[in-house]
């Protein structure tokens, strides 16, 4: 876990943070921090941290409660201004939790909320970008999303966890308070949007409830137009 976390931008110093900091976090990742994708290639371990757990038992930090509280409602946005007022009072930086799961034929399409940002979560990076100076933006994902909000709103530092296995929480807190020098690198390309992916033309992008094209007996039919030239190769060249 700890060789396996990517730090994709750390602008100003931003991390580590200092011993002590109180973190307030922000989006549903904080409780529904992820280790393992769904479907095959799935892990059940008889214990795993919480990134709540490891935050309280591996590190000096304390988390904001109340917007830990506000944050249990998953469809929460972005809190009103005097509860970004009260956040920002206790400390001058903000996490920002972008979650995925992820499973066979399931997920990752451009839509909102799976590749592109939900409503809820742009409003959410909107207020707490322009809130606070110092944004740490956690990418808890297994496919890439889209970035462009990166550039969009004032984000200082991002970290990719990937499913990063049982101990994953653990590893992360390390490596916001320095004790991990993050030293791995992206094992994909990440397309700035979703359609500059050139097979991105002939893959199926179904909608919910919509019938899967073709023979269900022999599933999808795909045109690899591309040949050879598929991922690094592509943007390569």
């Amino acid at each position: 876990a700890r060789e396996g976390m990517v730090l994709l931008r750390n602008e100003g110093g931003v991390l580590p943070l200092q011993g002590n900091t109180v973190l307030n976090c922000f989006g549903i990742g904080q409780h529904q921090y992820r280790i393992t994708p769904t479907g095959a290639s799935i892990i059940n371990p008889r214990w795993k941290p919480t990134f709540m757990e490891a935050v309280a038992d591996h590190s000096d930090f304390t988390v904001n409660g109340e917007l830990a509280e506000f944050y249990q409602n998953g469809m929460a946005g972005a809190p009103d201004r005097e509860m970004l007022a009260l956040a920002k009072a206790r400390s001058e930086t903000a996490i920002i939790f972008i979650t995925r799961h992820s499973g066979e034929m399931q997920d990752n399409r451009p839509i909102k909320g799976q590749y592109y940002l939900s409503d809820n979560e742009r409003d959410m990076i909107a207020a707490v970008s322009k809130a606070f100076g110092k944004t740490v933006a956690i990418l808890n994902t297994g496919y890439p999303i889209d970035m462009r909000w990166t550039e969009e709103f004032c984000i200082s530092s991002i970290i990719c966890t990937g499913f990063a296995g049982m101990l994953s929480a653990y590893a992360l807190v390390e490596m916001l308070d320095g004790r991990t020098n993050p030293s791995a690198k992206l094992p994909d390309t990440w397309p700035w949007d979703y359609h500059d992916n050139i097979a991105s033309r002939n893959q199926p992008t179904l909608g919910e409830g919509e019938k899967t094209p073709g023979d269900a007996d022999l599933g999808v039919r795909i045109c690899y137009e591309e040949n050879i030239f598929v991922g690094y190769r592509y943007f390569d060249t």
